[in-house]
């Protein structure tokens, strides 16, 4: 079975009318990836999922939320309600976000009232992204699976390869928390993660994605492969995902 797969289109927010570049190339399944949430708040909602929707070959596959402190109730809130709406006019149901500097006994009531209610009313998921470092509201795959196992479809995991441990731990994660996986990041690091998102097969990368691609394959993945490299491999992103597509 093939793999669901998509690549990152960062929406630019300081030129919006330059969204029009999606008109001019078959740049096929996308996450639509935003920023700034002062930026995003302010954005025509109606105006920029049509001009989406007009560009016929263009299939958004995850809508990715701006970065928000997630203990600050009135923008978390305006941000999910635009973020849903707007996925569900572009027929997205997978959202993902960071999880910010807070801990989880400061904001699971928020979550509880003003999140999940939403997410299971309009039947979107939201998908919690991966990282490092334990100052983040969720620093393990384990914690977003413990999280999401009380409303599964309304949590998942975003996992980004290029943000966790060694290639054997991306791996074992992979296999482990795939029932919780919804949405990956597909991209390459350099030792000591000094350079991130790099193509999956560059030179310099220290994942093995030809294993990591087989083992997605051979488990059945059913989420969503997102391709997501730094801006100066834009073209290698556009490469890639034609390469993988025709696998």
């Amino acid at each position: 079975m093939p793999l669901r797969l998509a690549h990152r289109y960062a929406f630019p927010e300081q030129k919006p009318r330059q969204v029009h570049e999606l008109y001019l190339g078959d740049i096929g399944s996308i996450e639509l990836a935003f920023h700034e949430p002062k930026i995003f708040l302010q954005l025509d909602r109606a105006k920029i999922c049509r001009q989406i929707m007009d560009a016929r070959w263009i299939d958004v596959k995850v809508l990715h939320l701006p970065t928000i402190k997630l203990d600050d109730l009135d923008v978390l809130s305006r941000v999910m309600g635009k973020a849903v709406d707007m996925a569900l006019s572009l027929g997205c149901r997978d959202l993902v976000i960071h999880p910010s500097r807070t801990t989880l006994d400061k904001v699971r009531g928020l979550l509880s009232s003003a999140v999940t209610p939403l997410l299971v009313s309009s039947g979107t998921r939201l998908c919690w992204e991966t990282f490092l470092g334990r100052k983040r509201l969720f620093y393990s795959p384990s914690q977003i699976a413990e999280f999401a196992g009380d409303e599964p479809e309304a949590h998942g995991i975003c996992y980004d390869t290029a943000h966790m441990g060694e290639h054997e731990d991306v791996v074992r994660e992979l296999r482990e928390y795939l029932p919780h996986i919804r949405v990956i990041h597909a991209s390459n690091r350099t030792p000591g993660h000094k350079r991130l998102h790099l193509p999956i097969f560059h030179p310099e990368g220290t994942l093995n994605f030809s294993e990591i691609l087989a083992t997605l394959r051979k488990t059945n993945f059913k989420g969503v492969l997102v391709l997501e490299y730094l801006s100066d491999f834009r073209k290698e992103q556009l490469f890639d995902y034609a390469m993988l597509k025709q696998l």
